[in-house]
């Protein structure tokens, strides 16, 4: 084997020690439990930045259900349509797609109940209103910035409504990683807007394919086995007779208007 074949194997195949025969039991020994010990740390951090980011989703996720319910049930139907669409795809790694879906809308913690509720609910904000709205999916980026890892998630939820998202990125896998990211909020977003609006989920996919016409077809089409599975029996019933699988159509309030569990 020559130098170049060598440094080819080093370089492209990640190998961690390169052995000349003949070799003595004591170097091939020590190149064993070096390797052992390189792959125990490289999983010991991998571990700990999985526990981290999962805990660090958790809790962002439980202050806003605890602040904005509204917000907090828009972000779980987004992730759901996240996970449909991924479903549909077959997608290999989609983690970073849930967690910007289930973060996306972590700035509204910034912002009144009656205004999220509102926005969600698909009302006609006024000009200064909307502008207040706006806001927080760069609310939630500086929020969101500072745990480790983030960085492609971070530029998913901050540029969530862009339709020419500016994007940093230091490969083209990781730049067309968060364009798809971008792409599949966007689109979520705008179906949950249509349905908040009382369009049935057909009418919403309609709506969607129309005006989102530069997302990637893939996406859209996606849409078409989205449907039928929101086609559900309305019906009234006490609290009691809640059951897992059930969605609330309309939100969930006490008597005072204090909102206990938002729709969806």
């Amino acid at each position: 084997m020559d130098i170049d074949t060598a440094m080819c194997a080093v370089n492209e195949g990640n190998i961690f020690r390169f052995l000349t025969k003949p070799c003595s039991k004591e170097n091939l020994s020590s190149a064993i439990e070096a390797g052992l010990e390189q792959n125990r740390l490289v999983n010991a951090e991998k571990e700990l930045l999985e526990q981290t980011l999962r805990k660090s989703v958790h809790v962002l996720s439980e202050v806003l259900s605890f602040s904005n319910p509204a917000a907090f049930g828009r972000a779980m139907r987004l992730c759901r349509f996240v996970q449909h669409v991924a479903e549909k795809l077959q997608l290999g790694v989609t983690w970073q797609y849930e967690i910007a879906a289930m973060l996306s809308q972590i700035g509204c913690v910034t912002l009144p109940p009656e205004l999220v509720n509102a926005a969600c609910a698909g009302a006609l904000l006024d000009p200064d209103e909307q502008r207040k709205f706006d806001t927080h999916p760069s609310v939630a980026s500086k929020m969101l910035s500072g745990i480790p890892r983030m960085e492609s998630i971070v530029q998913m939820v901050a540029q969530q409504n862009n339709p020419t998202p500016r994007i940093e990125a230091q490969s083209i896998e990781q730049k067309r990683e968060i364009e798809f990211g971008i792409q599949l909020l966007r689109t979520g977003l705008a179906f949950e807007s249509w349905l908040g609006r009382g369009l049935s989920p057909d009418e919403a996919v309609k709506r969607v394919r129309f005006n989102l016409r530069d997302v990637e077809k893939s996406i859209l089409d996606s849409l078409d086995g989205l449907a039928p599975s929101f086609k559900m029996q309305t019906r009234e019933c006490a609290i009691s007779d809640l059951a897992l699988g059930m969605i609330l159509q309309q939100d969930l309030s006490n008597s005072n208007g204090l909102l206990l569990v938002a729709k969806g």
